[in-house]
């Protein structure tokens, strides 16, 4: 196993990359961070950083690759992220790709802000991608984006909706799961699945008694996609 550091740079800002597995993995997998996190190697949502670090544990194990990288942060974490700050994202995904070149075929996790940025601006190829704690409000034109997609929620990422605070609706997983899995469907994403965790909140961190990893039940689903 061995563990490299790279650099790329996009708007002349320098971010750094890393790749942990094996020399010559059977598949390598991209981690496209939530919105909170920047540096790689620093805190991001709830349970984010500890999830990643299981997960590669895992994942190695296996013989499969894992490509991270720095992403900009908001200067206002707590607003939603507009096109620019997408876009930049994107192209630190791609530079990050462009610079490391992975060996084998590519599967792709996101999580929440990451999965818009793999949804919207889809890299290929790819075998797959799983997206964590991700809501499609309506269906879009994209290209082919291939392979299959897994929507993981936890059961308790409840959503609102509502004009204001005497209005809002709490609308569960359950609920909403299957309306993003049809706009994923009709934008021309084959092989949608739901995946909801119990015990699990937006970040999948554990809010209550919860009956399997998180980080277990994602290796499954990319050992999945690879028979």
């Amino acid at each position: 196993m061995k563990e490299a550091w790279f650099s790329f740079e996009v708007d002349r800002v320098k971010y750094r990359g890393r790749y942990r597995g094996p020399e010559e993995p059977t598949v390598s997998c991209v981690i496209v961070p939530s919105g909170q996190m920047g540096r790689l190697d620093e805190d991001g949502a709830a349970g984010e950083t500890t999830l990643y670090s299981r997960l590669s544990v895992l994942l190695t194990e296996k013989n499969i690759g894992v490509v991270q990288f720095d992403c900009p942060l908001r200067e206002d974490n707590g607003e939603p992220a507009d096109e620019e700050h997408v876009r930049l994202r994107s192209c630190c995904l791609k530079q990050a790709l462009q610079t490391l070149h992975p060996e084998g075929p590519l599967i792709y996790i996101g999580m929440s802000l990451g999965a818009e940025v793999l949804v919207h601006d889809p890299p290929s190829p790819a075998l797959g991608r799983v997206l964590i704690g991700y809501v499609l409000e309506e269906p879009f034109e994209t290209r082919e984006p291939g392979g299959y997609t897994h929507l993981v929620y936890g059961s308790e990422d409840y959503i609102g909706y509502g004009e204001d605070l005497s209005t809002i609706v709490s609308i569960a997983p359950e609920q909403y799961a299957p309306e993003t899995a049809r706009h994923f469907e009709e934008s021309g994403f084959s092989g949608t699945e739901i995946h909801i965790l119990q015990g699990y909140g937006h970040t999948l961190e554990e809010e209550e008694a919860v009956d399997i990893r998180a980080e277990q039940y994602i290796q499954q689903l990319i050992l999945d996609m690879l028979k």
